[in-house]
C-alpha cells in the first residue's frame, strides 16, 4: 500500500473524512471529561449555581 500524498493547505475534504475538531469541539469534551473523573473520584459534582431570588 502506498501512502496517499499530502495535499495542499486550504483543500477540502472529501466526503466522509473528518474535519479537524474546532476549539467548541475540543472545550466540550474537556467538559465531559472533567466529569467522568469526578464520578471515577466519588468526588460530588460542582453545584450549579443559582440565581439569586
Amino acid at each position: 500500500m502506498t501512502k496517499p500524498e499530502p495535499k495542499p493547505e486550504g483543500t477540502p475534504l472529501p466526503p466522509g473524512v473528518p474535519r479537524p475538531p474546532t476549539q467548541a469541539d475540543i472545550d466540550l469534551i474537556s467538559s465531559q471529561q472533567g466529569m467522568v473523573t469526578d464520578e471515577w473520584t466519588g468526588d460530588p459534582p460542582p453545584e450549579p449555581e443559582r440565581p439569586a431570588g
